[in-house]
């Protein structure tokens, strides 16, 4: 299975739905359509395959002499004998075909002449078969037209005049009317579907698949993409335009992108004699100067407008090489009423279906803007002027001709002629290699247009780029079609890209409020999916054929949810649309689909990211030196780091220089953001009243945040998110042995829910979020979040098994103590107040001595000068594998039914329950300034790495030497609470089945064993040796952890970071580091 990642034949790459298979025959892999399962009545050999039997083409078609490959590559002949194999294949007939033998190399030359005759005598054939059905759409249409009128002159001869006097009048209207232009465009929409309706109808009535079926719409789709391309040629204008973007969209098959690709460039000109007229109409007296050559032809015609090239004299004397861009005439009128019919559609599609269908009003206000300044060269003219100053400001590897203002007018401009060839040319003799370069600079130049200029280039299909012969540079013409976004909008897009490579939900959220979105309110919107939604619009790029298959597929899933899903995914989640944003939109998949048709694999969204990431930083002014525009990975835009980063003062030890190189390496990586390592020697249990902790590793690595890219140090706070229920433990022990607090107490009154069993999770709400938090101010909110924990009824008694209750434990902690009124916030107060003076008994000077906080104050927050780090994630790409875990877990989702019988397991339809609210789980939450100020008990606390090996330490020595607990309380922390299976006759944990519901928020697997309050870990679990007792503390959902490791000279480690990955990158951190020290103790 591993031997390939993408078909062997058709070269697409394997996904959630294209599965891999293997053929029987020769062992390679295969997708379904390369390699179909056989069946009794195969067409060309009955007797080769049997029913059931997957082979692929190779092996089920004859070679020379009559044989097929096998697995051994052996050769079986056909006309020998009836078997497969070795194995007589049964119900086949006893005949067989004898295929003629090849013989002297004459007789193959012989051979190959009457192939290419037999070719060219196809290719005629084909050309004289389009040619006739073409003209068969038009014989058809003038019959269907007089049956019409015979029809209605049978029944009225009133209605039958009419008819006639209607189609005399088009007839004799022009052509370029209002009523005939709008007749050959709905004439022209239904023969198309008429023509895709009635083959759809005859494939089904004749039983065709596969190649037979894919044969007659090929056929089909030659003669219709023939036909679109007339069409569009007669009719001109905006349908040009749309012609051409059309022509780089992957998803049409090949036919329609063949013949609308002509419209890039092989558009009928106007007559020079118009050129100019128009010239001298609009230059006057200095058309004078500008030569053209009658008999070249145009470089290129597009929908508005044809270019020439011309040579300009100077007054001085001298002659400059130009290119003149002239308008069509009449083009202004014929756009103007297709803008029209555009708007009235609009209208009418707002008024038939508002709940399914957004308000494109706002978007056709937009395009009418931008395509009535794109009819005028005078705006396009202050365009590309500023085009070009923005790629010399920013260093973009892109060239933009530099405009003549002398030659500027409504109707035509000038600018410096540049000697270049189409992309699309171009790129049959350039390397693969160059044409990614070229991607490349085409992309991060559409960086630089959305998040620092803020000013876009609209229209960028192929027809638009050239290819500098001299240089190799990408050159950019058309600057017409642009839009010009406001300060406010230009930085929100930058946010936006930011946001989706770090899959930041709020700062995407804040991003879309920014650029004007509006949505609805309810369960209609759903932040985590239109994340991941954007994440794929602005996915790696690659070869035609897989990034059709991956739309495909994306597409499949869409229907299946629209279909199958709940009913508000029949809804739009948007109230109306920003029309810059369907403009970027557009570009985005302009992009994609270049890049897709030059066979590139580019990272989109990581190159968008660096030129947001900088403009982000303020520091977009300056051109940023990277070498070429291929991007490198985002963590290259960080600072580099000093060789030794805790200062010139500091003493670095063997093992502390060990544990920091291998930060910095993890830094360079980029799988850490920012890192705070404490290490630290505790006491022999019987020495602990006279030794004091010594202090191992005390260093910390990388920078705040990506927004905030200075140093961290070992006094700044982290967020130590679900890692914080050990302190919170340790504050409810502590009550307990002081006697304010009873294990056996009843949480509530009324209820059969101990303490012991909250702090050993055999009781509380597994389910992440409690039932009615919906919002994030409700979330944010203590008592909110307090009564709707106490108000979710249990999904199974207390005691029957360990599960991690990640978001009820701290409430249920709350409100045990509010029950016996006692004071939690008091009680973490003390535990704080014992963890910093342990810290000083560390050695560390008073001054600095940590805290540990259930808020941050204002002059600590991320978002201000102040020494914190706050939780953001890796800037990543989006993969089909992404893609496919949402698709499947969708599937998975609609798939879950309520039994009739009502006999559910507990863990069933949890993450059903969830939809919709996941992104309150999301750790981006715990960036914002907002959800620091909020008490999360359980889910969030800020500390340094010293302060939680202070906390450590403060529990392992006993109370009467200074610690928190006494010496049976700390033993009865470590006592194992899981239950057994043979005592209570219990399901297992069910680890496995909420972390794979769950999986896409929280990671669950590592949380499988709890003594009171403090996590169970065994040494195995990060690769070290076996060993009697676990490891003791915390892990956070991020790879943070807190740890006691046992032995002779008990450890206490606290590892904090502040990026979460996608991947594992988190907790391979903290494996390598447990087993350095695991290592160094040896």
């Amino acid at each position: 299975n591993e031997a390939s990642a993408a078909c062997m034949s058709c070269r697409k790459d394997f996904t959630f739905f294209r599965r891999r298979h293997h053929c029987r025959g020769c062992g390679r892999l295969f997708c379904e359509k390369c390699a179909p399962r056989g069946t009794s009545g195969c067409l060309f050999a009955p007797s080769r395959r049997q029913a059931g039997t997957r082979l692929c083409y190779d092996c089920t078609t004859p070679r020379p002499g009559g044989t097929v490959r096998t697995s051994n590559s052996a050769n079986v002949s056909f006309s020998s004998q009836n078997t497969w194999r070795g194995r007589q294949v049964s119900g086949t007939p006893q005949e067989s075909t004898t295929l003629p033998s090849f013989g002297a190399p004459s007789k193959i030359e012989e051979l190959k002449e009457q192939i290419d005759g037999l070719c060219q005598a196809e290719t005629r054939r084909a050309a004289h078969r389009i040619r006739n059905e073409v003209r068969q759409i038009w014989s058809t249409t003038q019959l269907i037209f007089l049956a019409i009128g015979l029809l209605l002159s049978y029944w009225r001869v009133i209605f039958s005049a009419a008819w006639a006097a209607l189609l005399l009048l088009l007839r004799l209207l022009p052509g370029g009317s209002w009523p005939r232009r709008n007749c050959r465009v709905f004439w022209a929409a239904a023969v198309v579907t008429v023509k895709v309706l009635s083959t759809k109808r005859r494939i089904r009535g004749l039983g065709l698949t596969g190649q037979e079926s894919d044969a007659e719409w090929e056929a089909v789709h030659e003669v219709l993409g023939r036909f679109v391309f007339e069409q569009i040629v007669e009719l001109r204008g905006f349908w040009i335009k749309l012609g051409q973007q059309l022509s780089v969209n992957v998803m049409l098959p090949a036919p329609y992108r063949k013949e609308l690709s002509k419209l890039q460039d092989q558009i009928p000109p106007m007559p020079v004699k118009d050129v100019l007229s128009i010239l001298k109409e609009e230059f006057r007296e200095k058309a004078d100067a500008i030569i053209l050559d009658p008999d070249a032809p145009p470089l290129g015609t597009a929908s508005i407008a044809q270019v020439h090239r011309a040579t300009w004299k100077l007054k001085d004397g001298a002659t400059r090489d130009i290119v003149v861009k002239v308008q069509h005439r009449g083009i202004s009128s014929k756009f103007r009423q297709d803008l029209v019919a555009a708007r009235v559609l609009a209208s009418l599609l707002a008024w038939a279906d508002p709940a399914g269908i957004p308000d494109l009003r706002p978007v056709i206000k937009s395009l009418r803007e931008v395509t009535l300044n794109e009819l005028d060269f005078r705006l396009e003219a202050v365009n590309q002027s500023r085009a070009a100053k923005a790629v010399s400001k920013s260093g973009a590897d892109v060239l933009v001709p530099q405009v003549l203002p002398e030659l500027v007018s409504v109707r035509a401009m000038a600018m410096d002629y540049v000697d270049g060839e189409s992309l699309i040319k171009a790129a049959e003799r350039l390397s693969q290699a160059e044409r990614d370069r070229l991607v490349a600079a085409l992309v991060d130049h559409f960086g630089v247009q959305f998040a620092v200029d803020g000013h876009f280039h609209a229209d960028p299909h192929p027809g638009n780029l050239l290819v500098e012969k001299s240089t190799g540079r990408l050159v950019v013409l058309d600057w017409g079609m642009c839009v010009t976004l406001p300060v406010t909008h230009a930085r929100g897009y930058a946010k936006m890209f930011f946001a989706a490579a770090t899959s930041d939900i709020w700062s995407l959220l804040d991003a879309l409020k920014i650029v004007g979105f509006n949505f609805k309110e309810g369960d209609v919107f759903e932040p985590l999916v239109f994340l991941q939604m954007l994440r794929f619009i602005l996915r790696d790029s690659k070869p035609i054929d897989q990034a059709k298959g991956e739309i495909e597929d994306f597409m499949k899933g869409g229907d299946d949810l629209y279909w199958n899903g709940p009913q508000r995914y029949k809804k739009t989640p948007i109230d109306a649309f920003v029309g810059d944003f369907m403009y970027m939109g557009k570009a985005l998949e302009l992009l994609f689909m270049a890049s897709s048709q030059l066979g590139a694999r580019h990272p989109i969204l990581q190159t968008l990211f660096r030129r947001s990431y900088m403009a982000l930083l303020d520091d977009a002014d300056r051109p940023v030196q990277l070498g070429s525009s291929i991007p490198r990975s985002p963590h290259a835009l960080l600072p580099d780091l000093p060789e030794n980063h805790l200062g010139p003062e500091a003493n670095l030890g063997s093992l502390q220089r060990q544990l920091l190189n291998l930060l910095h390496e993890f830094y360079k990586q980029g799988q850490l953001l920012g890192a705070q390592l404490s290490v630290v020697e505790l006491p022999r249990p019987a020495d602990s009243r006279g030794t004091r902790p010594q202090i191992l590793a005390d260093c910390a690595v990388g920078v705040k945040s990506w927004l905030k890219p200075e140093l961290v140090d070992t006094n700044t706070f982290f967020n130590i998110m679900d890692m914080s229920k050990l302190p919170l433990a340790l504050s409810l022990l502590r009550l307990i042995d002081k006697g304010h607090l009873d294990l056996s107490a009843a949480v509530v009154k009324g209820e059969v829910v101990t303490l012991e069993h909250v702090l050993g999770h055999t009781a509380g709400m597994w389910q992440p979020l409690p039932d009615g938090i919906s919002e994030v101010t409700q979330l944010r909110d203590f008592e909110v979040m307090l009564e709707a924990t106490l108000k979710t009824q249990p999904a199974e008694p207390p005691g029957i098994a360990q599960r991690y209750h990640y978001a009820s434990f701290g409430y249920l902690c709350a409100a045990a103590c509010r029950n016996s009124g006692c004071d939690l916030q008091e009680a973490w107060q003390g535990v704080s107040q014992a963890a910093s003076d342990m810290a000083v008994a560390h050695g560390m000077p008073p001054s600095e001595s940590p805290e540990l906080l259930l808020k941050l104050p204002e002059h600590l927050k991320a978002g201000t000068h102040g020494n914190s780090a706050a939780v953001q994630g890796q800037a990543s790409s989006c993969g089909m594998e992404e893609v496919g875990q949402m698709m499947a877990r969708l599937s998975l989702l609609m798939g879950q039914k309520e039994d009739a019988d009502g006999d559910r397991s507990p863990l069933d339809g949890v993450a059903q329950k969830l939809w919709g609210r996941d992104h309150l789980l999301h750790s981006s939450l715990f960036a914002e300034d907002s959800s620091s100020e909020a008490w999360l008990p359980g889910l969030q606390a800020f500390g340094t790495a010293r302060s939680m090996t202070g906390l450590l330490a403060a529990a392992v020595i006993p109370a009467a030497a200074g610690g928190l607990l006494s010496s049976n309380m700390a033993q009865d922390m470590l006592r194992s609470r899981k239950p057994s299976q043979t005592e209570n006759e219990s399901p297992e944990s069910g680890i496995e089945e909420l972390s794979a519901e769950l999986g896409h928020v929280l990671r669950l697997e590592d949380f499988t064993n709890f003594g009171l309050g403090v996590q169970l870990v065994d040494s195995q679990s990060w690769g070290g040796r076996q060993s009697s007792a676990p490891a003791w503390g915390h892990l956070a959902q991020n790879g943070s952890m807190a740890l006691v490791i046992p032995g002779e000279r008990p450890l206490a480690v606290a590892l904090l970071l502040n990026m979460t990955g996608r991947g594992d990158s988190g907790r391979q951190v903290a494996h390598s580091v447990l087993r350095a020290l695991e290592a160094s103790r040896v």
